[in-house]
């Protein structure tokens, strides 16, 4: 009976310290939204590694350190070749890794560009990440399972408040319905087609480029058929001669923050980067009097 004792106490003890000095899985994200969404499911176990916090995936080179810990790390997700080439060129058949355009449970839509690539911004479509939370959760559920309750209550109480957020959105889509914009670069369609935020146009065809000379001038050609107009940059992004194509008192520039390069990494990004998108369109639209006229609008006119 003493030895059964002592031998259940060693045991306890032994399973105690294998716990606490167990190696954490290691978990890369490449971009600040799903590092974020990572982060969040993560909360209590571990933190996942950020790859690119002040640099676009356009910028972005890999470095020695980063390329050895993609080729060490239990688990890379990154959204696919379309946005982080210089990723894909490290990565190799071995790495065990998660590419999220090609998850047929997201809605991912074909570039304005060409019909033969994906566009990759599907994280601005709030109900895109909705599902991400899912598919995220099951990753690092099937790679560290000792932690599932964990993972499963981090799950839970992030679809609540991405789910809160897409509220929010859908009830409040007539701020960022008010208006027709331009903007530099094609970031923005998964926005566009889950909020009725609309756009004219776009000078840059590929977010990695500047303005194409030709749509400079056809932009500033057609802003003489319209009022006061706004237009949205992106956070990183070049924006060169954009002077080329705007008329100063005509043009409200607004700048958009869809990699969250000036927010701090961490749970809460996600949903401050798609806030502050939001307000700063609707802001914009409210500073130059737009006001929505959808079908809704019209009704209610029609019945006043």
């Amino acid at each position: 009976m003493f030895y059964r004792l002592i031998l259940s106490l060693f045991l306890g003890l032994f399973s105690l310290t294998s716990n606490a000095t167990a190696k954490p899985i290691e978990v890369v994200a490449t971009i600040k939204p799903i590092h974020s969404l990572l982060s969040s499911l993560m909360q209590g176990v571990g933190k996942p590694t950020l790859l690119m916090e002040k640099v676009t995936p356009y910028e972005y080179i890999p470095s020695a350190q980063d390329q050895a810990l993609l080729k060490r790390a239990d688990l890379v997700v990154w959204m696919g070749p379309e946005l982080e080439k210089s990723v894909a060129d490290v990565l190799t058949p071995e790495t065990k890794n998660y590419e999220m355009l090609s998850d047929t449970d997201f809605k991912v839509l074909p570039s304005r560009k060409s019909d033969d690539l994906r566009d990759p911004y599907m994280w601005l479509d709030v109900r895109n990440a909705e599902v991400f939370i899912d598919a995220l959760y099951n990753q690092i559920e099937a790679i560290d399972p000792k932690n599932k309750k964990i993972f499963m209550k981090n799950r839970d109480a992030l679809k609540y408040k991405v789910a809160a957020l897409d509220r929010k959105f859908e009830f409040g889509f007539r701020g960022i319905a008010a208006g027709i914009s331009w903007m530099y670069h094609d970031t923005q369609q998964y926005f566009e087609q889950s909020y009725a935020f609309k756009t004219r146009g776009f000078l840059s065809e590929n977010p990695a480029e500047d303005a194409q000379t030709e749509n400079l001038f056809k932009m500033r050609a057609a802003l003489s058929d319209l009022d006061k107009i706004c237009f949205f940059t992106e956070e990183g992004l070049t924006e060169k001669n954009l002077s080329l194509a705007i008329i100063q008192d005509q043009v409200k520039v607004e700048k958009l923050k869809s990699f969250g390069l000036s927010f701090p990494a961490g749970p809460e990004l996600y949903v401050d980067l798609m806030q502050y998108n939001y307000d700063t369109i609707a802001n914009c639209y409210a500073s130059i009097g737009a006001k929505y006229s959808g079908p809704q609008a019209s009704k209610l006119k029609a019945q006043n």
